[in-house]
């Protein structure tokens, strides 16, 4: 059993059937999901949002193809573009082998450059292990995301969590503190759960869920953000 907690996103090579060899990122969850279940045929969508709720998390958008349909390095505008195009489409996470449909209904950017590390927590490796060293356009990001899934709980789990006592925000600036993210990614319909994960720009690691008040709206929620948090949040993942 993989601990998701421990080396949570890796790069996955994998041979297509056209002979292109590409590196998807892939949770530990998400390839404990495709031993367990094969990355079988997802359930049907619901119809609609009746019993959601909305929900602020911080994150990180971890891109996995890097190139453009033209076959040139995707550029940080294309890459902000698609993400507009995929606001209020329906979207999948894993964990803990359930899948659930989610939805984003705004985003906001975070341009500060982000690291990614390797495996072994290095900003810089020559190893060809975990994740490789390159920024590749990740940026962080907070969204306001429509959910029926106690998403604050399932964005808590983490590991190696010594004082309860302490705010989660600022768990963030320890060191012994290893934040776990849910991955959650554009549901292309028909699709299995592999071809998803396999041909996906990118995921969203959400990795921390505000506690908002019943105030919170599509219209108000950037009120209730910090920008310095949500990048805070997104440097520690990966």
């Amino acid at each position: 059993m993989l601990d998701k907690n421990v080396l949570q996103f890796a790069l996955l090579p994998v041979k297509r059937n056209d002979g292109r060899e590409v590196s998807p990122i892939v949770a530990a969850g998400e390839f404990q999901y495709l031993e367990d279940f094969g990355g079988g045929e997802i359930a049907v969508a619901p119809k609609n949002e009746d019993g959601y709720e909305l929900s602020i998390c911080y994150g990180r958008y971890l891109l996995s193809i890097k190139e453009s349909q033209s076959g040139e390095p995707i550029t940080k505008q294309e890459l902000h573009d698609q993400v507009q195009l995929e606001l209020d489409k329906w979207m999948i996470g894993i964990s803990e082998n359930q899948t659930y449909f989610m939805g984003i209904k705004d985003i906001v950017i975070i341009d500060t450059p982000l690291e990614r590390k390797c495996c072994h927590g290095h900003s810089s490796c020559n190893s060809n292990h975990g994740t490789n060293s390159d920024q590749a356009n990740d940026f962080a990001f907070a969204v306001l995301v429509s959910s029926n899934a106690k998403l604050k709980e399932i964005t808590d789990t983490v590991i190696y969590d010594e004082s309860n006592a302490v705010d989660r925000l600022e768990k963030f600036k320890t060191d012994d503190f290893k934040p776990s993210a849910f991955p959650l990614f554009i549901n292309v319909h028909g699709y299995t759960v592999f071809s998803n994960i396999l041909n996906r720009r990118g995921t969203y690691a959400l990795a921390h869920t505000l506690s908002i008040s019943d105030e919170l709206s599509e219209s108000n929620w950037t009120q209730f953000i910090n920008n310095d948090d949500a990048y805070l949040v997104a440097s520690r993942v990966l």
